[in-house]
Formats: C-alpha cells, structure tokens, sequence
C-alpha cells in the first residue's frame, strides 16, 4: 500500500448532503450530485469530485453520519443554481494520503488501514477537527470499476502538537 503526504488547500465548491450510514449517503449524495450536473451539460467538465466524511463511525451512530459529495464551483456555472445545493468550503491542512484503485465500495478498507495502522506509527495522530476526505479523480460513467482512482485523505497532526494546546 503506498502511503504519502498531502497539503491539501482548501476548496470553495458546491455539496449536496446525505445522512445515514455512510455506505448508503455516500451513493446517495452523489446520484443527485452527478443528475445535477448531467442536467446542466456541467459533468464532462469535472476534473475532480470531494466526499467530505464528517462523523468518526467508532464515535457517531450511522444514521446520523453526514457526508458531502462536493465539487469545486464551476467557471459555466449556470447564474441561479438549483436551490438544493449548497456552497461550502473543503476544509485543507495536512492529510495522509493513500491512493486507491477499484470500487468505490472498497475504500473503507483503506481508511481503516490508514488511521488503525499507519498513522500512529509515524509520529502523528488524527485530526479530529477536521474531516476525512475521498478525492475522486475520474468518472464512474466512462472508467471501468477496476481503475478507478481516489485518494483516501486522513487529517492528521503530529503529536508533537499536544504539548502545544
């Protein structure tokens, strides 16, 4: 598995929000995303969507987990969009980083093995101000499931900073 770094900065884009286990919101959050942009002509134009992962599962229920799939806000973005979008920020900061590639449904996987395993041995710990992050970095419609690609973001901060705050 190959682990990195990432300075990730933040991004003003538009998100639709879907609550409930995160398997369920997450597929839920982007069919409306991607209907919205197929109804204005705007998804061949994406280079890039967020799944911002707001709840920790260890610690929050899973009906009221929130996830965001969000896009960075499009240049031909029509003058009054559709009302059940909102315009927020992707928070940025220091993540580690792995890239998956395949299913959607198997990311999981990485983010336990991310936060479990890797991140305590390496002089960091989890951010828990800030939220996980799936970078998606092609389309579903056109890319066969085995290639898909997404970066699995954990926030972290080093440990170091406890003795600061």
């Amino acid at each position: 598995m190959q682990i990195g770094y990432l300075y990730i900065r933040p991004v003003e884009a538009l998100c639709i929000r879907s609550v409930g286990p995160y398997k369920i919101s997450a597929a839920q959050a982007w069919g409306r995303m991607l209907a919205w942009l197929d109804d204005r002509g705007l998804r061949a134009n994406l280079t890039r969507g967020y799944g911002v992962i707001h709840d920790n599962p260890a610690a929050n229920e899973a009906h009221l987990r929130r996830y965001d799939a969000c896009i960075e806000i499009p240049a031909d973005l029509p003058a009054d969009p559709v009302c059940d979008l909102a315009r927020c920020t992707v928070p940025g900061g220091a993540y580690v980083v792995h890239r998956h590639v395949g299913r959607h449904r198997t990311i999981g996987a990485g983010f336990s093995y991310v936060q479990r395993k890797w991140v305590p041995g390496h002089g960091l710990r989890v951010d828990p101000r800030r939220p996980y992050l799936e970078i998606y970095l092609n389309d579903p419609a056109i890319t066969p499931a085995t290639e898909l690609l997404t970066d699995v973001c954990v926030p972290v901060v080093p440990i170091a900073d406890d003795a600061v705050h």
